[in-house]
């Protein structure tokens, strides 16, 4: 016997091989019918983190204890980053949205030389919402990715987050030829 763990419905429902096999064939449909080459193919995708927390860690104990536990102080912040690929291993720029009611200063005294080129921004939750994912869209994304493909259509692969398939979300992308999957 073993014992069994959570699985959100959503997730069992995506391990249907026949979803499962779909969800891969589109995208190539896609590449195909355009004619897209690795260069014209973007994936997207955001990542929560919680600052100051690690969830689990490697620790020397003796054999038989069980969970030991790593202390930590309590206070945590939650950071949400959204990056963009491109087929070929091109990076787009990184967008970091910080838990706050304005910038704070204190966010940015110990960047490493690489993240001063990163977008900040901020939100009540540092979540992404619909302002933020168009915001995303208009500073970094489609001045990044035009400049890459110029007038040829382009594909922007992501995970159907309501932020994201909003009008004012998905209209400047047919105005640009992006493609949205």
């Amino acid at each position: 016997m073993k014992l069994s763990t959570c699985l959100e419905r959503q997730r069992a429902y995506n391990n249907d091989p026949e979803i499962f096999r779909d969800y891969f064939a589109k995208p190539g449909r896609v590449i195909r019918e355009q004619s897209l080459r690795e260069s014209q193919i973007f994936n997207m995708d955001e990542k929560r983190f919680l600052m100051g927390l690690a969830s689990r860690a490697k620790v020397i104990c003796w054999w038989r204890r069980r969970n030991p536990c790593v202390s930590h102080e309590g206070k945590r912040e939650l950071v949400t980053v959204i990056e963009s690929v491109g087929g070929e291993g091109t990076v787009v720029e990184t967008f970091v949205i910080n838990k706050g009611a304005g910038h704070y200063i204190g966010w940015y005294k110990n960047l490493m030389e690489k993240e001063k080129t990163y977008q900040f921004t901020y939100s009540p939750k540092s979540w992404t919402d619909n302002q933020l994912a168009l915001e995303w869209l208009q500073k970094v994304f489609l001045p990044e990715t035009k400049q890459r493909c110029g007038d040829h259509p382009w594909l922007l692969i992501f995970h159907g987050h309501r932020s994201h398939i909003t009008f004012d979300f998905v209209s400047p992308c047919f105005s640009n030829h992006v493609l949205l999957l």
